[in-house]
């Protein structure tokens, strides 16, 4: 058996992305899309954290909330 070249396996990747994003902005995904998209994403050490400048971030900096007593 002959090992896939690299374009090939960059062409594959591509494509199923491209497929499952178009699924999931759609709002029609499967629950077998969303695992595959985590999964996906998983293997390939995609993930995303919450830093400081995350726009939630910043609209809790700009609010006045304040903690309440019971």
């Amino acid at each position: 058996m002959t090992k896939p070249d690299e374009q090939a396996l960059t062409d594959l990747f591509n494509v199923t992305v491209k497929a499952l994003t178009e699924k999931i902005r759609a709002g029609k995904p499967t629950a077998g899309d969303i695992k595959n998209a985590i999964q996906l994403l998983k293997d390939n050490n995609i993930n995303a954290e919450i830093k400081k400048a995350d726009p939630f971030e910043r609209l809790n900096e700009k609010l006045p909330f304040t903690a309440e007593s019971d």
